[in-house]
């Protein structure tokens, strides 16, 4: 499938969000607005028009800033969802721009499917290299016990066209599953693997003691890294905060704002 014609590039798909970030990513089979980065089909649980937005500071470096946007609306049996996403601020950037339909197929199970539009701006380029590719998730189970979700992103394995040749953009998939043990306790738990890189494995943890009040811890092998964060929710917005620590190249800050109407 990904062949030797070329290696995997530098482009991924990166993964937005301060809750999912502090749940150290293992969230494919979470419900919420952050969906919109993960698993689509999460958006079917989205009953009214929201919006978000996000940034990271990747271990310190303007350079390596990851920020995202997203709205969801429903629509008829659906749920639409648009997202936008920069990693990188300076002569090099990665864009992605998104747009995703979900959709209930019976009470316990639900489908969607993203079309993306992906750019890669180099310095030695005045145009951005350009390909078109999609994603597409399941979510089944019931909300209040146990989701199982399953994610791929770019199962084509589309190329860029850059001067040197065709780069190929790695394809992606994710699976995992949320427990609800309690009202206040949620677990999650990933393995994803990417072409030409290894299995990773994911576990998070988020602790609801109050109404509109989160804690959240996870880890992730390999390479080890910790996570963890709060949400806090008031009235129609919700802030996430979320930190990851890499033991080479330190804590990357990031920070969510969720709005519901």
């Amino acid at each position: 499938m990904f062949g030797p014609l070329t290696k995997a590039g530098a482009f991924e798909n990166r993964l937005p969000g301060a809750r999912s970030v502090a749940l150290s990513q293992a969230v494919v089979a979470l419900p919420g607005i952050e969906g919109l980065f993960h698993n689509q089909a999460a958006l079917v649980f989205q009953q009214n028009f929201a919006g978000s937005v996000f940034y990271e500071s990747r271990f310190g470096l303007k350079e390596l800033s990851l920020m995202a946007a997203g709205v969801t609306w429903p629509a008829g049996s659906g749920v639409f969802g648009s997202s936008f996403t920069q990693f990188g601020t300076g002569a090099y950037r990665e864009n992605k721009i998104g747009l995703a339909y979900a959709k209930r197929l019976g009470n316990l199970l639900a489908a969607s499917l993203q079309f993306d539009w992906l750019l890669e701006t180099l310095p030695e380029n005045r145009r951005p290299q350009q390909a078109v590719t999609f994603e597409g998730g399941l979510l089944i189970g019931n909300p209040d016990k146990l989701l199982a979700g399953v994610h791929l992103f770019n199962p084509l394995a589309v190329s860029l066209e850059t001067p040197a040749g065709k780069r190929r953009i790695p394809a992606t998939v994710r699976s995992g599953v949320t427990w609800f043990t309690s009202k206040t306790v949620r677990w999650c738990a990933e393995v994803q693997k990417t072409s030409a890189f290894p299995v990773v494995f994911k576990t998070g943890l988020e602790f609801s003691p109050l109404k509109g009040i989160n804690f959240r811890a996870g880890i992730s092998s390999p390479p080890f890294a910790a996570t963890a964060g709060a949400g806090f929710s008031f009235g129609r917005f919700t802030f996430d905060l979320g930190f990851s620590h890499h033991g080479n190249l330190g804590v990357s800050p990031s920070a969510s704002l969720h709005f519901t109407p």
